[in-house]
């Protein structure tokens, strides 16, 4: 046994680096520098080589048909997504541009007679382009709130319009709004100016029905300055109420008489007599108490000054 013995030569055959020749370093040199595209990877074989590229291959990748597949399945999917997309947000364009009141076109119904003219329709155009402006959102038919237009309308005057019907489509844009008009039961002259009331009480001035028959004598001369301080809303809604009742009762009332210096008492003209009347009262038990106490008089041949219905149950006459 040898104490200081050589390394036995590898089994490679190949001399080490250091005591390589410079042709010998060379030629080892070229052969590493040798691009990997060349040669064969784990698992390259199953779809194919690099060195073989075509028109349709990716960075000159042959792809087996499973692939191809899956690729062709990944990109039907994307563009499909892509095409669902686009639907939908063409959708919710058309929906937002039916919806929108660019336009707007005015109609009336309910009426007996016929608006005087276009002027009349554009003058309701206008306040509800108005309206919409002040509101750009309830622009979009689907957010319009028809009530707070039919206050904007009262608090602007234009105290006729009673019902505002929520608007339908005229075309892309363009919207139409139905308006209902307040029908009069009694008319009423203030300062020289005819208005007119409905069964609800509220006082307009552009009636677009038939005038009615039943007029309301103002005793007292109420101006129209302070209508609605003299006369309460509870008191002028008694009196369409009242005469209402009358109507539905077959004995319409001629005319309604309000006495000087008070606003909670009415005379209504029933056949000839002067029926007093309270608010404190509910004016369909009135209404009923009358008719039956004039039929009575009426059968009786008695004319009187006044019948009194403001208690219940009972009539006085005098």
């Amino acid at each position: 046994m040898k104490l200081f013995s050589r390394k036995k030569p590898s089994s490679s055959g190949l001399p080490q680096r250091r005591r390589l020749t410079d042709a010998e370093r060379q030629e080892r040199g070229d052969f590493e520098s040798v691009p990997s595209q060349y040669s064969y990877r784990r698992n390259q074989t199953l779809t194919g080589s690099r060195t073989i590229a075509s028109a349709s291959e990716k960075a000159a990748q042959r792809q087996s048909p499973r692939i191809v597949v899956h690729n062709l399945r990944r990109q039907r999917r994307k563009i499909g997504l892509w095409l669902i997309g686009a639907i939908v947000a063409l959708a919710v364009i058309a929906t937002l541009v039916s919806q929108f009141t660019a336009t707007v076109h005015v109609a009336i119904y309910g009426q007996v007679r016929q608006a005087a003219n276009a002027d009349e329709y554009q003058h309701y155009a206008s306040a509800i382009d108005t309206y919409l402006s002040e509101r750009p959102l309830q622009r979009f038919r689907a957010l319009l709130n028809t009530e707070q237009l039919r206050q904007y309308f009262e608090d602007n005057g234009m105290r006729e319009v009673q019902l505002i019907r929520q608007p339908t489509a005229n075309g892309y844009g363009e919207a139409r709004f139905d308006l209902k008009m307040r029908e009069p039961i009694a008319s009423w002259d203030i300062n020289g100016n005819q208005n007119f009331v409905d069964i609800n009480g509220v006082i307009f001035s552009k009636n677009f029905y038939t005038v009615p028959s039943v007029t309301i004598l103002d005793e007292g001369n109420v101006q129209a300055t302070n209508i609605r301080t003299a006369t309460s809303g509870r008191f002028l809604s008694f009196i369409g109420q009242a005469v209402g009742a009358f109507s539905e009762l077959n004995s319409p009332v001629s005319q309604v008489v309000l006495p000087i210096d008070t606003t909670r008492q009415v005379i209504s003209v029933l056949d000839g007599y002067k029926v007093k009347m309270s608010v404190d009262r509910p004016a369909g038990e009135q209404a009923e108490d009358a008719v039956r106490a004039v039929r009575h008089l009426k059968g009786q041949g008695t004319q009187t000054e006044y019948v009194d219905v403001r208690v219940s149950g009972r009539a006085f006459y005098r």
